[in-house]
């Protein structure tokens, strides 16, 4: 397969997803009392507006590219992806038992590995190190919790 025509394809998924989260963010309520507030629904749609001015721009752009480049590309190969979609199948399962912080620096861990990372050191402290800046960022400073 060519790139621009991966580039069209991954960018018609992602306004489509756009065109779905602006539509979906117009039935959040609204809980504020300050009439100059500009309510929930206002930066969801911000964002979902420009994912999709961004999508319809990367398709502009890949398609201007469609003569100048006939560069290829591969999916990699299928033991790979097969492999991550298992982990990530796991790493759903374990989420809703275990929660965020003990799945997500296994998930983070197993998916280094079958990408092909074996500095061990390296990849436990990717995988804690993201845990624990999720952990001050969403639990500590923003006062969210991770399930």
């Amino acid at each position: 397969m060519y790139l621009w025509v991966g580039e069209i394809i991954v960018s018609c998924i992602a306004a489509l997803a756009a065109i779905f989260f602006f539509v979906q963010a117009g039935s959040f309520r609204d809980l504020s009392t300050n009439p100059l507030d500009i309510g929930s629904r206002a930066f969801p749609r911000l964002i979902a507006l420009l994912l999709l001015a961004f999508s319809l721009w990367q398709i502009i752009h890949a398609i201007k590219r469609t003569k100048a480049s006939n560069e290829s590309i591969s999916f990699g190969s299928i033991p790979t992806v097969a492999a991550g979609i298992v982990i990530m199948a796991v790493y759903v399962y374990l989420f809703k038992i275990v929660g965020y912080f003990y799945a997500t620096p296994v998930f983070i861990f197993f998916l280094q590995w079958v990408q092909g990372s074996r500095k061990w050191v390296s990849m436990a402290a990717i995988s804690i190190g993201f845990a624990l800046f999720a952990y001050l960022v969403f639990v500590r400073f923003l006062g969210i919790a991770l399930l």
